[in-house]
């Protein structure tokens, strides 16, 4: 089996061989660039077996805008509350860290 060309960024699973009755084991996860990510949590199921368990897309949309409105709260709380400005060092980093939010939701 060779590898297929996948457009845009991407998740692979690594095993150390292909599907079979004798699996492969699990080496890791990387990225698209090839670098070795941390995703999910392994959990132990009433089954006897272990799941790599990976947040649904519609999950991680949830948890991206709760973080954003977490992120608006703290903002708000930095300048009216404490009189932090645009120059404040934390300000600055809610403000960033909502636009990267925004940018993942328009892509």
């Amino acid at each position: 089996m060779s590898a297929a060309r996948t457009p845009g960024p991407y998740i692979d699973i690594i095993c150390d061989g292909p599907p079979s009755h004798q699996s492969g084991r699990f080496v890791e996860v990387e990225n698209s660039a090839g670098q070795s990510i941390s995703v999910g949590q392994w959990v132990e199921r009433t089954d006897g077996y272990w799941a790599l368990r990976i947040p649904s897309h519609d999950a991680l949309l949830q948890q991206r805008d709760e973080l954003a409105e977490a992120l608006k709260l703290v903002e708000k709380f930095l300048s009216e509350t404490l009189g932090y400005d645009d120059t404040d060092f934390l300000v600055r980093s809610a403000r960033a860290a909502l636009a990267c939010i925004d940018t993942a939701k328009e892509a």
